[in-house]
């Protein structure tokens, strides 16, 4: 119960209702204010990343858009999902040139 109160102080930890007004009434749902931060991080890696490629590869901003990008999906989704995700066993390929 302490703890609850707790996080429920700590403005990261809140949920936000948000509402969609739709033809049938509205959709509510939550969204925690710490994932909305992530989704905001990952839309600039992908930006960061376009304009990386736009411009030739530029190395600094494939940088920093891959560091934006995991950021962003891991404050999203959360640290285990996200090492789930990208650490798969079937992602890692070990090709052998001779």
């Amino acid at each position: 119960m302490v703890l609850e109160r707790l996080l429920n102080r700590v403005h990261f930890f809140r949920f936000r209702e948000l509402c969609r007004k739709k033809a049938g009434g509205c959709i509510c749902f939550q969204l925690r204010v710490i994932s909305e931060i992530g989704l905001g991080l990952t839309g600039f890696g992908i930006f960061f990343s376009f304009l990386g490629i736009i411009f030739f590869f530029d190395k600094g901003l494939l940088a920093m858009g891959n560091i934006l990008f995991f950021s962003g999906v891991t404050l999203t989704i959360g640290l285990k999902s996200s090492m789930q995700f990208f650490m798969k066993r079937s992602n890692f390929k070990v090709y052998f040139v001779g």
